[in-house]
């Protein structure tokens, strides 16, 4: 029996020794500074799986034009209280806005416009059908269509986002004073019967 007490105090002798080195060894690591690891420079592959970086919209972006030039050729045409939203953010439903479509002439997407009336902070997001003539007929073509409505519909000779925005702007202006103007006549004159 004694020979069994001594061989389990030597074991439990052993595993103690072992635990105290094993201690002393994570200490003795843990002090030292980890120097860095070179890593090997991968070229990136031609095709990256997996989901693209998601593409910026307008209000990521510099504007891309002056609009107090915008706001004087408004000022010069309305007079100085000519209505101009305020854009807060603009984006296409497919298009990258910083890369533009494949061909600028043959275009079509939708255009996404958030607006603030600067006036009464109300805030509202338009939809616009942007394209080009060669873009209309490819979607025509594609879609089996006779005919489309032009309603909400701006074409352009080529992408350009300038354009595109003065153009959705100058609309606003346009229909606002055309408002005006027919509100100030229905004053002027009153209702008029034309049923008859």
């Amino acid at each position: 029996m004694e020979s069994l007490l001594l061989k389990v105090a030597a074991v439990a002798a052993c595993a103690v020794a072992l635990f105290v080195i094993a201690r002393l060894l994570s200490q003795a690591s843990d002090n030292q500074p980890l120097s860095p690891q070179p890593v090997p420079l991968k070229s990136e592959p031609a095709f990256r799986p997996g989901p693209r970086p998601v593409p910026r919209v307008g209000r990521e972006l510099p504007f891309p034009f002056d609009i107090r030039e915008l706001e004087a050729e408004l000022a010069e045409k309305y007079g100085p209280d000519f209505f101009r939203p305020k854009i807060l953010n603009y984006y296409f439903m497919n298009t990258d806005l910083e890369t533009g479509p494949a061909d600028p002439a043959n275009f079509y997407d939708d255009f996404y416009v958030d607006f603030e009336n600067p006036e009464d902070g109300h805030r509202w997001t338009s939809s616009f059908w942007v394209t080009t003539p060669a873009g209309l007929s490819r979607q025509m073509d594609e879609s089996s269509e006779a005919r489309i409505w032009g309603t909400g519909t701006l074409v352009v000779k080529r992408f350009d986002l300038k354009v595109i925005l003065r153009a959705i702007l100058e609309s606003y202006a346009d229909s606002h004073a055309a408002d005006k103007a027919a509100e100030a006549q229905w004053e002027q004159e009153g209702p008029r019967n034309d049923i008859g």
